[in-house]
C-alpha cells in the first residue's frame, strides 16, 4: 500500500454581491443608513431587494444573534495566529455584543472581526498597571495608553495574554459597559 500525500488546492467562487439600500431603495455604504439589502446573483444578476418591516425585527434579530454569537466564537476558535480556548470565545460573543448594545457597528472591512476592542484593552491595562503601582499617574495620563495600544496592534502573544488577566479582564468589561459582578454579589446569591 503507498501513501500519497498531496495537497489540494481549495478556491472559493463568489456566488452573490450583496448590497445595503437605504429606505429609497438606493444603495449605500454606511450600515447605519440602512434599511434593507440587496441580494445579487452573479451567475444570472437576479436581485432581491427587501427592506426590513416591523413584522421582521424580531425574527431577524434573533436569527442575526445566534448568528452573530457563533461567528464570533468561531473567528477566535479558527484564528489562524492562534485558536482561543472556551474563554476566549466567551470573551468575544460578550465583548460583540457590548458593542451593540452600545450602537457601534463593526468595520468588516479590515481583517478580523469586532471581537476586541483594543482602545479599551489598552485603557484596562493602563489602569491596571497604575493600580500595582506599575506607572505613575503621569505616565498614565501621559502615553503609556498609545503605547500599550500599539503593543496590543504590533504582538498577537502580548493581546492573547492581556486578555488572559483577570483584573484587566474585569476592567474591559466595565469599559464595555458589561455589569461586573462583585464578590457582595456571589455572596449574596448563596446567604
Amino acid at each position: 500500500m503507498t501513501n500519497v500525500d498531496t495537497e489540494t488546492a481549495v478556491t472559493k467562487k463568489a456566488v452573490a454581491k450583496h448590497f445595503l439600500l437605504n429606505a429609497s431603495g438606493d444603495v449605500v455604504e454606511n450600515e447605519t443608513d440602512a434599511t434593507g439589502i440587496r441580494y445579487q446573483q452573479l451567475s444570472t444578476g437576479d436581485t432581491f431587494d427587501y427592506q426590513i418591516t416591523d413584522a421582521a425585527k424580531t425574527m431577524l434579530a434573533v436569527f442575526g444573534a445566534k448568528t452573530l454569537a457563533t461567528n464570533e466564537s468561531s473567528q477566535v476558535r479558527n484564528n489562524p495566529k492562534g485558536a482561543g480556548g472556551d474563554a476566549e470565545q466567551m470573551e468575544a460573543i460578550r465583548n460583540r455584543f457590548a458593542l451593540l448594545d452600545q450602537g457601534e457597528w463593526v468595520d468588516r472591512t479590515r481583517e478580523g472581526g469586532g471581537a476586541v476592542n483594543k482602545d479599551w484593552l489598552a485603557e484596562a491595562i493602563v489602569l491596571v498597571m497604575l493600580e500595582d503601582q506599575r506607572i505613575t499617574e503621569e505616565q498614565a495620563a501621559g502615553d503609556a495608553k498609545a503605547k500599550v495600544r500599539q503593543k496590543l496592534e504590533d504582538d498577537a502573544i502580548y493581546l492573547k495574554n492581556s486578555r488572559q488577566h483577570p483584573r484587566v479582564t474585569a476592567n474591559y468589561a466595565k469599559l464595555a459597559g458589561r455589569v461586573v459582578k462583585t464578590t457582595d454579589d456571589l455572596m449574596s446569591a448563596i446567604s
